[in-house]
């Protein structure tokens, strides 16, 4: 194998298959990059840790058809110390081993090849699939993963539920304090199961979803019992699924209460200051009122108090609340306003944009 590829590109495609390599693994194969030629202006990349694979084509010139199998964590250095130019990949078995020599301009390097008979293999998913606009699934996991839990004895919950209903598609994420929900609609669908299709995406896995969704275009999703596929125009990210069952999550999202619009702008501004003087685990105090919601914090050290209008009559409710759960709400949102609900002191709030997205945040006890 032999190809003259840009710097740039070959760093930004070592970059989008880094997640799915795993150079601490017990296997050493795993924290290699597998690398062949793809017709003659082509070169795909290809990294696992066995439970995703992640595949990324980009532009090159090819010079000699083949494959290799290179160590990604030495490769990835020198291409991103090299300075803006073309590199140039060859592979030869002078000494009787496969070596890679990495040429730009007057730099050498030489690196050992793993055996590409030894690089697993993943094998396609087939099941239900669906295409949604990369903005849309974009938009979906950014209003949804940031309310997964990070805690391991709850692994259900350390992930993103997939729900495809019809030509819909939802994403759920919780922790148990508090849940980000978001449909779209999809473009097609293909092989749609008679009932609705469920999967927990491990949150790992949306990580490097989220990286594929860049530009303009369409993903198609595939799931099947055990695993999930996710294709653009570029790349592919195949993964296993979490096997458990998900909690019933709409049993926790509270009917509609009183409601009130605010500026996202100004909610976010005002909570993030009121931040800075929270007590411990980041409490702050919320007090709804007509025409005005009032944020305040204090600790031993400083207190704050702000206020900002709402558009919306409801009667005099104080709730206590997590500022960085309400950070991560706002920080999802794209509209400028949002409808906030609530019943009274002890019950969730309710964040609303439009029809197509809501939030639940537990107040603080």
């Amino acid at each position: 194998m032999q190809i003259k590829i840009t710097s740039g590109t070959l760093k930004d495609a070592l970059g989008m298959v880094r997640d799915s390599a795993d150079a601490r693994g017990t296997l050493p194969i795993l924290g290699f990059v597998k690398m062949e030629t793809v017709g003659e202006d082509s070169v795909r990349l290809t990294t696992t840790n066995l439970d995703t694979t992640m595949t990324v084509d980009c532009p090159c010139e090819v010079k000699v058809a083949g494959a290799a199998v290179l160590p990604h964590g030495y490769l990835s250095s020198v291409v991103g110390g090299l300075p803006a130019g073309e590199i140039v990949i060859a592979c030869d078995k002078s000494d009787g081993s496969e070596k890679a020599l990495v040429t730009s301009g007057d730099a050498r390097f030489r690196m050992q090849t793993a055996d590409i008979k030894n690089f697993p293999v993943a094998a396609p998913v087939e099941g239900a699939g669906i295409v949604v606009g990369k903005a849309n699934l974009a938009s979906l996991l950014k209003k949804s993963s940031y309310a997964s839990s990070t805690d391991e004895t709850r692994r259900s919950l350390m992930s993103v539920l997939l729900e495809l209903k019809g030509d819909t598609i939802a994403a759920v994420a919780t922790d148990g304090r508090r849940l980000g929900f978001a449909t779209c609609p999809a473009k097609e669908t293909e092989n749609a199961p008679s009932a609705d299709a469920q999967a927990m995406l491990p949150t790992a896995a949306v990580k490097v979803v989220r990286k594929m969704l860049g530009g303009e275009g369409d993903v198609r999703i595939r799931l099947s019992g055990k695993a999930a596929e996710f294709t653009t125009s570029s790349a592919t990210l195949m993964t296993k699924l979490i096997d458990d069952i998900y909690p019933n999550y709409r049993r926790v999202i509270p009917s509609d209460g009183e409601m009130v619009s605010v500026d996202v702008e100004m909610l976010r501004n005002a909570v993030s200051l009121a931040a800075l003087s929270a007590s411990e685990g980041s409490v702050i105090n919320l007090t709804f009122d007509k025409g005005f919601i009032s944020i305040s914090s204090s600790n031993d050290m400083a207190e704050s108090a702000l206020s900002i209008p709402a558009k919306g009559d409801v009667p005099a409710t104080n709730i206590h609340m997590d500022a960085r759960y309400l950070l991560d709400v706002l920080n999802s949102l794209d509209d400028d306003e949002v409808v906030v609900s609530i019943v009274n002191g002890t019950s969730p709030l309710k964040f609303k944009e439009g029809e197509s997205a809501l939030a639940v945040i537990m107040p603080m006890r």
